[in-house]
Order: C-alpha cells, then structure tokens, then sequence
C-alpha cells in the first residue's frame, strides 16, 4: 500500500464522529434556534438575536430568561446536543423561531444586537433536517427457542 494511501485513511479515521451533522426537525411550522447563555452585566447582553441562512436574516426576535431553554434537544435532533446549561442567574439566551427548512443539509448562522450595534456572526451551525427522528426499537423480552 502506498504510503500517501495510509495517510488518507490515518487522516479519515482520526475524523470524530461528532463532526457529523444531527439529524433535526425543522418542518410543518418550522423550529427555534438557542444560544449559549449570555450571563450578566445586561450591558454585554443582547436585546434581540438574528439567525441567517445563506448571510440572509430568516428570523429575529427578543433574547429570553436563559432558564426558558429545554435542557435536552432529543425530542427534535438525533443525537441531541449536551445539555442546555443556563448559566448564571440573569443570563439571557437568544432563543429565535425560523420557518419550516427544506430537506437536507441546513447551515445556520447567529448574531446578537443590542444599542451598542449588531455582532459578528456565529460559527455556521449545520444540521440535517428530517421529517422524523428515527429511534431504535426496545429490547426484545424473553427470548426463547421454539419449535
């Protein structure tokens, strides 16, 4: 085998797994977007948070109390994200609803506005979006052998 073969495939293996994109629900009336929390002054806070697709605005709306968001997205994305940390108490999290997405890959940016002005982008967040989030059948109980 060639050595830059065994590079490529050292290089494909050392790729983790998370690198992948979840599988989402974003469909029918379409899905919300969380940030991390901003934690207080409310100075350095956001009072409203735009989210973009393709450096387009699809949705803005007003931060909300950290404390709204779910702590698990594993009712819509598969495999779910770690559980939502709140922060401290006074945090806010941006927290914008966004129309129903086509089928397939979807890549999402964020920004933060406050009287101060708008912030940079986020890093593009990626997911699949799914009609259905697929889970694994229970356990089979009582096996046996029969005739």
């Amino acid at each position: 085998m060639k050595l830059s073969t065994v590079l490529f495939l050292a290089l494909i293996a050392a790729i983790p797994a998370h690198a992948q994109a979840a599988n989402c629900i974003c469909t029918g009336t379409g899905c919300k977007v969380a940030s991390d929390p901003y934690p207080p002054p409310a100075s350095g806070q956001p009072t409203t948070c735009t989210v973009y697709k393709a450096g387009v605005a699809i949705g803005t709306g007003p931060v909300v109390p950290s404390t709204q968001i779910a702590a698990s997205n594993g009712s819509v994305c598969q495999p779910a994200s770690a559980n939502y940390n709140p922060g401290a108490a006074g945090s806010v999290s941006c927290l914008v609803s966004i129309p129903a997405q086509p089928s397939g890959n979807v890549t999402l940016t964020m920004s933060g506005t406050n009287a101060a002005g708008e912030s940079a982008q986020s890093v593009p967040f990626t997911f699949a979006n799914v009609a259905a989030i697929s889970s694994l059948p229970t356990a089979p109980t009582n096996p046996r052998i029969t005739p």
